[in-house]
């Protein structure tokens, strides 16, 4: 079975990024349970801290590998393209 987001944190937008179309969604403090490092800046993103999570809209490999493949990002250093 597909893992569905969706279901525990919100909806999703696409965003285009370096002429690439990324999905985008926004994590909630309530659902921030873990620490992830923001390939951005490389800093530890705390638990309980707003964030988002970005993955390739087409993976080279299907859906379920780009989904597998996202990354935890700060909301600034998404924002400024880092």
């Amino acid at each position: 079975m597909p893992l569905d987001l969706t279901r525990t944190m919100g909806s999703r937008r696409v965003e285009t990024r370096r002429g690439e179309a990324y999905i985008v969604q926004d994590i909630p403090a309530a659902n921030a349970q873990k620490e992830y490092s923001c390939p951005g800046c490389v800093i530890p993103i705390a638990i309980g801290m707003v964030h988002l999570v970005a993955w390739r809209e087409e993976g080279l490999f299907g859906e379920e590998a780009a989904l597998r493949d996202r990354r935890h990002w700060h909301i600034p250093c998404w924002k400024s393209g880092r």
